[in-house]
Parts: structure tokens; sequence; C-alpha cells
């Protein structure tokens, strides 16, 4: 994936993305939505590109938050647990092939307000050029907001 290529990224999509729970959940659909964008509807989500995309070195932090995006709705898996024969026969041991995932978040209408988008940029940046400080407390609980988005909002309307 060209991490340079510009995407559009809907304020409905940012929107469904605040719905999402905790902070890190919200990072994770953020960056599916960019590899999603760049892969097509179905796509998969390499654990390094999840660790480096959310933000953490745990792998069982990234199995917990696709667990709770598929749980949520928001994700859902269209290839999971499916044994690749020809890698196990090669390997001595049992190989499965990468998880692909679709996203369920409706398509934006084409008139609406967006920005365009590399990988690079995080989701907080895009949310609060998106959304004003009333749409995005609508969504996040008062911790994460005054915690993470209210600096955010004091520091660049000044």
């Amino acid at each position: 994936m060209d991490g340079k290529k510009k995407v559009k990224v809907f304020k409905s999509e940012v929107i469904e993305i605040l719905k999402a729970g905790p902070f890190k959940i919200k990072q994770a659909l953020y960056a599916m939505l960019i590899t999603s964008k760049h892969e097509g509807k179905i796509f998969y989500f390499p654990e390094a590109r999840a660790l480096q995309m959310i933000g953490t070195n745990s792998k069982d932090t990234v199995g917990r938050t696709i667990r709770r995006l598929v749980g949520g709705g928001f994700i859902e898996y269209v290839r999971k647990g499916e044994v690749d024969w020809i890698w196990t026969q090669y390997a001595g041991h049992v190989r499965y092939k990468s998880n692909m995932y679709k996203l369920l978040i409706s398509e934006p209408k084409e008139d609406e307000p967006y920005l365009e988008v590399t990988i690079d940029d995080s989701f907080l940046e895009i949310a609060t050029k998106l959304c004003s400080k009333k749409e995005v407390r609508n969504y996040v609980k008062r911790t994460e907001f005054t915690n993470r988005w209210l600096t955010y909002y004091k520091d660049n309307c000044a």
C-alpha cells in the first residue's frame, strides 16, 4: 500500500468511527477505513500495519480490537481461520491464510464534506478538521473528550 496516495475521507465516515467506542477502537476502525479505500471493499489488514496505525506494541490489543469491531457490526470477516494447504505442506505444520475483512460503514453522499488524506494522517487530526467540537462531544465520553479532544480544539481554535 502506497502511504502517499491520497484517499477521500467523508464526514459521515468520521461520525461512524466516532460511534465505535474507546479511542484505540476508533483508531483501528479509521486505519481499516483507509486500508479499504486503498485495497478495495474486501481487504486484509496485516498485523504489522495494525500495530503501527493503532499505535500499540501489543498483538493482543490488535486481536481484541478487531473482535470488538466485528461484535459492534463495524466490520465482518470474509475469510477467517482458513488453512493454507500449500504452505502447510511446505512448512510441515499448519499455516493459515490471512484474514480478510469487509467494512460495514455506509457509503457517503457525494455532496458531503471530505478531506483527502494519506495513511500518515491521524484520526484525531482528520476528525477535528471535519467535525465541530459539539459534534465530536455528542459521540465520545466526557473523559475521552476532556483528555484527548478538548486540548486539540483549544490549540487549533485559538
